[in-house]
């Protein structure tokens, strides 16, 4: 009898040590299984990009003064220019 309770004890942790085991190896597989997909969510680069047109930064660049390079003096002297001639 007391060897029979043994065996009935053993049984029970058994099963309980293999469904334990089990589950944990199933819910670590889905894990990997589902991270690449909340990564791809919360990454910034992959979100949709807004294709409407904005009017408003070619107002800004229409606003900007251009210099035309006609307006433009450089004036080089001699003094300020030194030519060294190395061997």
């Amino acid at each position: 009898m007391n060897k029979q309770r043994i065996s009935r004890y053993l049984l029970l942790i058994s099963i309980t040590t293999f469904l334990s085991i089990f589950f944990y190896i199933v819910q670590t597989s889905y894990a990997k299984l589902v991270k690449p997909t909340r990564d791809a969510e919360s990454n910034e680069l992959l979100k949709p990009i807004n294709t409407q047109l904005n009017t408003q930064v070619f107002e800004e660049i229409e606003k900007r003064r251009y210099i035309e390079t006609e307006n433009l003096n450089f004036q080089v002297t001699p003094t300020d220019v030194q030519i060294t001639i190395t061997p």
